[in-house]
């Protein structure tokens, strides 16, 4: 019983990260994650934060310099990390 419970668990973090951590637009589960997701399913902590600020810098990088201006930028980052900071600041 406890294999199927960390597969659960193994299955729910691939998911999450996937799409709430390190998004990229498809919806797949992206394989970087997996051993990620075998370490945090055994019970290793593993710091995530240096990882979301890069993704939300490189987002945001790639929003200012968009060539015809920051709305039509089409880029996929976790910006709800971002939205949930200025509601906190504002």
């Amino acid at each position: 019983m406890h294999v199927i419970a960390e597969g659960e668990l193994a299955a729910f973090l691939a998911f999450w990260l996937s799409r709430f951590i390190l998004p990229h637009g498809k919806e797949v589960m992206r394989p970087e994650t997996f051993v990620m997701v075998t370490l945090m399913a055994s019970g290793q902590q593993i710091s995530l934060v240096l990882m979301v600020l890069g993704y939300i810098y490189h987002g945001l990088g790639e929003t200012a310099s968009h060539p015809d201006h920051p709305g039509k930028a089409d880029v996929i980052f976790p910006n709800h990390y971002v939205i949930g900071w200025l509601v906190e600041l504002f």
